[in-house]
C-alpha cells in the first residue's frame, strides 16, 4: 500500500500564495481532534505568518534590507510549514481523508509518461551524395529516437539507424537514384512510441 504523504510545495509559490496557503493549512488545523499537538505550535505557525506578512509588506517600497528581511522570514515560515507536514504525515494513519483534513495536499507519484509519436517527418536532400536530411516534430516525453529506413517497404527490410537525441538527422551511404522510405519512433524510461507515418525521397 502506498504511503500516505503531504505535499508542501512550496518553491514555486509566490509571497501571496504562500500567505494564501498558509492561512489555509492554520484555519483548517484549529480544532482538528486529528491533530491535537502540532509541532510547531499553532500560535508559533501564527506568529511565522504575521512577521512574513509584515515583512512581504514591508519590502514593496523596494528597499533592499527590507528585501531580505522579507526573504529570510520566507524561508523561517517554510521550514516551520515543512516541520508542520511532517507532523500531520506521522499523524495521519495512513489516511488520505485525515492527512487533507490538515490543509496540506495528498503527495501523488508523477505519473509515467510514454513518449508520443513522433509528427512532421520531412526528408530533404543532405550535403553529399547519398545523403537525406531527416527532421520532424520533437515527441513529448522523448529522451532518444530511432530511425528505420528501407527501399522497398513491402518487403520489410527495414535498416535502423543508432540511437540520436536531436529532432534532426543524416542518414548515409544510401544508394544514388533509389527511393528511400523512413519512419521514426521516440523511446523513454517508460516505454517505445509507434513508428510514425512515413516519408519518401529519392536518394540523390
Amino acid at each position: 500500500m502506498t504511503k500516505a504523504k503531504v505535499f508542501i510545495g512550496l518553491a514555486k509559490q509566490t509571497d501571496p500564495e504562500l500567505s494564501e496557503y498558509t492561512r489555509g493549512i492554520l484555519d483548517r488545523m484549529v480544532g482538528n481532534t486529528r491533530f491535537p499537538t502540532p509541532n510547531p505550535t499553532l500560535p508559533n505557525m501564527e506568529t511565522s505568518l504575521t512577521d512574513f506578512n509584515e515583512a512581504v509588506i514591508a519590502a514593496l517600497e523596494g528597499n533592499k534590507n527590507e528585501t531580505i528581511l522579507k526573504n529570510q522570514k520566507r524561508k523561517n515560515l517554510e521550514n516551520a510549514l515543512t516541520l508542520l507536514g511532517s507532523y500531520v504525515e506521522d499523524n495521519s494513519d495512513n489516511d488520505p481523508g485525515i492527512l487533507t483534513s490538515s490543509g496540506f495536499a495528498l503527495w501523488s507519484a508523477p505519473k509515467k509518461v510514454d513518449p508520443a509519436t513522433p509528427t512532421n517527418l520531412k526528408l530533404i536532400d543532405g550535403p553529399h551524395s547519398g545523403e537525406v536530411i531527416v527532421s520532424f516534430k520533437g515527441s513529448r516525453a522523448a529522451i532518444t529516437y530511432l530511425v528505420r529506413y528501407t527501399e522497398d517497404m513491402t518487403a520489410g527490410n527495414w535498416k535502423l539507424s543508432d540511437p540520436f537525441f536531436k529532432s534532426k538527422m543524416t542518414l548515409q551511404g544510401l544508394n544514388v537514384g533509389k527511393y528511400i522510405w523512413v519512419q521514426v519512433k521516440a523511446l523513454n524510461k517508460n516505454g517505445i512510441s509507434e513508428w510514425s507515418d512515413p516519408a519518401v525521397l529519392m536518394v540523390r
